[in-house]
């Protein structure tokens, strides 16, 4: 059931509560007057943060948990709760745990994101969960970056999964994709997001350890963002 894998108290069964929005216009943003809102899938980290706040002043958001088995997803639940606290929005938490176990234990090294391919199992999971809350946008905060080392973070993939999701009357949004991760730091830090309190780790840590993949990536780009003063300290490497 929903939530048990992060130690929370079951989910109520049925849609979340749903938010009457007076929307503010903002180009190129799913704006509504009533529900259904669009959906976020959040991790808690600076581009999911950043259009969490994007949407909220759009007119309102359904965020939306994951929990399949990732080493972080205690962290990146708490970044997610956090977050959304501060916006007095309220976040659903989903568990695919036991999937992403049984496929993590295929492999003979367990890694720290055990599903290959992670953001089409997400995007379909997602597009599930918001049909049967009667949503018809689902948003990803995919970038340019993140196209570098994930087949699922390209256009080809987005193009095809976007005309799949259209034949089911529902719109993919992707609006960070062909930007850079400094670039979201910078509109994150325009509306006021609290990136100190987002996470990226991949181990998982109560502190960013600083030299995986994610701690390196996120440092570079707050760095290249001239951000550094609202980023996290991290467990190693240089500060």
């Amino acid at each position: 059931m929903a939530g048990r894998a992060l130690g929370l108290p079951a989910l109520a069964a049925g849609p979340p509560r749903r938010w009457v929005n007076t929307p503010t216009r903002a180009v190129g943003w799913p704006v509504t007057n009533t529900p259904p809102l669009p959906v976020l899938l959040m991790s808690g980290g600076v581009e999911s943060a950043t259009l969490l706040y994007t949407l909220k002043q759009a007119g309102g958001v359904l965020p939306l948990f994951l929990d399949y088995g990732q080493r972080a997803r205690r962290p990146e639940w708490r970044a997610v709760q956090t977050l959304c606290a501060a916006l007095e929005v309220t976040p659903q938490a989903f568990d695919l745990r036991h999937f992403g176990n049984q496929v993590g234990a295929l492999t003979p090294q367990r890694y720290h994101v055990p599903v290959p391919y992670r953001n089409f199992l997400a995007i379909a999971a997602a597009a599930g969960i918001a049909q049967a809350w009667g949503a018809e946008v689902l948003c990803l905060g995919i970038t340019a970056a993140d196209a570098e080392g994930d087949p699922c973070a390209r256009d080809p993939f987005l193009t095809a999964i976007r005309a799949a999701l259209a034949s089911l009357s529902m719109i993919l949004h992707t609006p960070f994709c062909h930007l850079s991760k400094a670039e979201v730091i910078g509109q994150g830090r325009n509306l006021g997001v609290p990136l100190q309190k987002t996470y990226s780790c991949l181990l998982g840590r109560a502190r960013h350890c600083g030299i995986c993949p994610q701690c390196q990536k996120r440092r570079a780009a707050f760095a290249q963002a001239a951000s550094m003063d609202v980023d996290v300290h991290y467990a190693a490497g240089k500060q």
